[in-house]
Formats: structure tokens, C-alpha cells, sequence
């Protein structure tokens, strides 16, 4: 074992970009089954299903520049509204609305502090939803104000609580050899 180590280390065949992206995609394919595992469990034990792709959103607006953030806010809204239930287009001006605005506003608050990230997270995940029901029911159906709320602050609340595991992987996975401030 020592011997193999050592012949990596001196013929630098760890230290190649070919090793680099064979590493980075195996832990993407990684992640990715895991996202999988974890939803599916989520969905069986709570009935409810995160927003991987709003928190998504708000890392990407967090972490990343100005135009990947954006581009990934309106993929992000298009997948969304291609396999959604809700009208068509809300949810990518949502989405492409979230990034422009925490992008706007991480200019002007510094947002390195953890909590004020999940407090970041509740208030796009409650206006999202917020919007979203309002939209429904200027469309003409029919929510009971109990289940209202359950699905705007429950669901709000389940998001902040899944962004904090997500949050960590990306540091450690995505974000490790980049210079991106956290």
C-alpha cells in the first residue's frame, strides 16, 4: 500500500486534470444518488418534498458569479415549470427573480454568517410559496387556509432545515479547490 502511494505521489498521476475531473464527476454521480436516497426517504417519512431546486438557487446566488447564478435561476424555473404542476413561467420568473435579487443583495449585506443564509432561505422559500398559492387561487381553485399556511410555512420551514446538510456538501464537494468566499 505504502508502495502504491508512493508511486502516485512520485509520478504525479493524482495531480492530473484528467484524475481532477474523474474525481469531481464521480463524487457529482455520488451526490447525486445520494439527493435521490435522501428525497426519497424525506417523502416517504414527512409527505413532504424539499426544494432542492430554490436551494439550488440561493447557493448558486451565494457562491457563484453573477451570470452562472442567473443562468442556472432560469434552467432552474424552466425545469421546474416543465415537470410542475403549477401554471407555466412562474416559477422561472420566481427563480430568475430569487438570483437577481440575493445577487443585488449580497452586494450590499455580506451574507457570511449561517443563520442569516437560512433566514435567506425561509423568505424566498415562503414568498415562493406564497406567490405560487396566490397564483392558484386568482386562477380559481380552491385552498383551504389551514392547509395554506401548512404548505407555505411548513414547507418553508423543511427547506431552511435541508439547507444546511446541502449547504455543507456543497462546501466540501463542489466548492473545495475553488477560491469562492464562504
Amino acid at each position: 500500500m505504502k508502495f502504491l502511494l508512493w508511486y502516485r505521489k512520485v509520478s504525479g498521476t493524482f495531480l492530473t486534470t484528467e484524475n481532477r475531473a474523474l474525481r469531481l464527476s464521480q463524487k457529482a454521480i455520488f451526490l447525486f444518488f445520494l439527493a435521490v436516497i435522501i428525497l426519497g426517504t424525506l417523502q416517504a417519512a414527512f409527505n413532504y418534498m424539499p426544494d432542492f431546486l430554490l436551494i439550488s438557487v440561493v447557493i448558486a446566488a451565494l457562491f457563484l458569479p453573477a451570470r452562472a447564478a442567473m443562468a442556472l435561476g432560469i434552467f432552474a424555473g424552466l425545469f421546474k415549470d416543465s415537470f410542475g404542476a403549477s401554471s407555466f413561467g412562474i416559477n422561472t420568473v420566481l427563480f430568475t427573480f430569487w438570483s437577481f435579487s440575493i445577487l443585488k443583495l449580497n452586494r450590499k449585506i455580506t451574507f457570511d454568517n449561517d443563520l442569516m443564509r437560512l433566514a435567506l432561505v425561509f423568505t424566498a422559500g415562503f414568498l415562493q410559496n406564497t406567490v405560487n398559492g396566490a397564483l392558484r387561487l386568482y386562477l380559481g381553485t380552491t385552498i383551504p387556509p389551514g392547509i395554506f399556511l401548512r404548505i407555505t410555512l411548513a414547507s418553508s420551514a423543511y427547506n431552511t432545515l435541508v439547507f444546511i446538510p446541502v449547504l455543507s456538501l456543497c462546501r466540501r464537494f463542489i466548492f473545495e479547490n475553488r477560491r469562492f468566499r464562504y
